[in-house]
């Protein structure tokens, strides 16, 4: 504008309401429609087909009550007697966290590969080891160093109490930090459900369900989400719909918080510094599995996408519902 021009003024009126005066018209989160509510638990809800033989999980982490919650759904299956249904897994929205495998073990009767990793030598990786070491001071013991099984006495399956960790710390890692090789061997990942020395085969729990699996995955989940994709898509244990997920699993991170010239701290950073490997020998950062079923969402069916995906897996199941199509 010339400095000799009249400025032009507006008077703009935006439209405000207050948080709690407006009613979202939008989708929430996922509804199943003709699925009773069971029972929530923190890592998944459990839901029932009204007429079908089918139960529901919608997955939402694999958190530290996974063990517990697993046992709960175990203690109502067989109380009513469910074990024979079929099981769809909504992984759709599930965030990460651990111990996978130690849930895939209840949801079908076959054994299968589980996921390995491994760790890159770095500058960190004796401050690495330093905070295992520390972690695992005060409950570490040396009971089970020659048990390489991943079974328990009452055949159920066993996570590792820092033992598994520790022996491969010790014989896999710190002899190799001058080698000059640029990853350890990989091994069961993080040692939580086999030893090092494992081939890193699981097997089903004494209580496990026995009819059809279907696993609905996207790109939200990664992380553990990415595993237990890989697990069941590359052992071919279910029915995979959907999308593939992040890709952006890795064996082992690494945190430093950066400081500036005064150390005053900044940003905290984090990075990989070691690889997942999934079950068909694959690394599996950037390379998630594709789904047998794919199901783009769309701006044309984002409204109503979830509900094509529990349509597409009755479907598969043998399970058609009139009411749901």
């Amino acid at each position: 504008m010339a400095s000799n021009e009249t400025p032009t003024i507006y008077d703009i009126t935006l439209p405000f309401q207050s948080r709690h005066e407006i009613q979202w018209m939008g989708r929430g989160q996922p509804s199943y429609p003709n699925f009773a509510f069971i029972r929530e638990c923190p890592c998944f809800t459990i839901y029932m087909h009204n007429d079908k033989p089918v139960v529901l999980l919608a997955w939402h982490r694999f958190g530290d009550s996974l063990i517990d919650d697993m046992q709960a759904l175990m203690d109502y299956a067989q109380a009513y007697e469910l074990l024979n249904h079929s099981l769809i897994v909504d992984f759709t929205h599930s965030r990460g966290g651990s111990r996978a495998p130690y849930a895939i073990q209840h949801f079908s009767p076959r054994s299968f590969q589980t996921t390995f990793g491994n760790l890159r030598f770095s500058d960190i990786t004796k401050e690495f080891v330093r905070e295992h070491q520390k972690l695992n001071l005060g409950y570490y013991t040396r009971v089970n160093r020659n048990s390489h099984t991943n079974r328990n006495a009452d055949d159920t399956p066993r996570l590792d109490d820092g033992t598994w960790l520790m022996d491969w710390i010790e014989a896999a890692v710190l002899p190799f930090l001058e080698s000059g090789q640029d990853y350890t061997e990989s091994v069961p990942f993080k040692l939580t459900h086999a030893s090092m020395e494992a081939d890193g085969i699981l097997y089903p729990a004494p209580v496990h369900f026995n009819g059809g699996v279907v696993a609905l995955f996207g790109p939200f989940g990664g992380s553990q989400v990415d595993q237990v994709a890989s697990i069941l898509v590359d052992n071919k244990l279910a029915h995979t719909i959907g999308m593939p997920t992040g890709g952006f699993s890795k064996a082992w991170d690494w945190s430093e918080v950066l400081t500036d010239s005064h150390e005053r701290p900044i940003v905290s950073y984090m990075w990989s510094i070691g690889q997942t490997i999934r079950p068909n020998g694959e690394v599996l950062e950037g390379n998630p599995p594709k789904v047998n079923e794919y199901v783009p969402q769309t701006r044309e069916n984002y409204l109503h996408y979830h509900d094509e995906l529990i349509v597409r897996a009755m479907q598969y199941l043998g399970c058609n519902d009139p009411n749901n199509a």
